[in-house]
């Protein structure tokens, strides 16, 4: 299992040398850590998480075969090049990437607001659902 991660991890991200899968086996269980430099987290998370939803199903597939189960965690590692400068955010585009990157790590969270099917005190006044 950590060879396939670590191949299909190495063939999406632009700094293959910085890609780390570390595994931890149980009897029926294994939890495969996969570390990928700071600007190439959002390459294997993908939009809306598609890419990082792909390989936990290509995993799990694999793990089917012997009877074993495999998750799959997605950890940020160090960044590659030179520090960015003092007080200096960056590009757009990584200040963008970086939005993202939150936004889908927020969406893997397990939702802490209003019960499914319910609305809220906002879309009962306006009549429409909240945005």
């Amino acid at each position: 299992m950590k060879e396939l991660v670590l191949f299909l991890a190495k063939a999406l991200v632009n700094h293959p040398d910085a890609v780390e899968v570390k595994e931890t086996q149980g009897d029926t269980a294994s939890v495969l850590e996969l570390k990928v430099a700071k600007e190439d987290l959002g390459r294997v998370i993908g939009k809306q998480g598609r890419t990082a939803k792909s390989i936990r199903t290509i995993l799990n597939a694999a793990a089917s075969r012997t009877n074993r189960k495999v998750a799959l965690e997605i950890v940020e590692g160090k960044g590659i090049g030179p520090p960015a400068r003092e007080g200096h955010g960056g590009s757009r585009r990584d200040r963008r990437r970086a939005r993202t990157a939150g936004r889908v790590a927020r969406a893997c969270l397990p939702a802490s607001g209003p019960e499914p099917g319910r609305r809220s005190a906002r879309a009962d006044r306006t009549g429409r659902a909240a945005a």
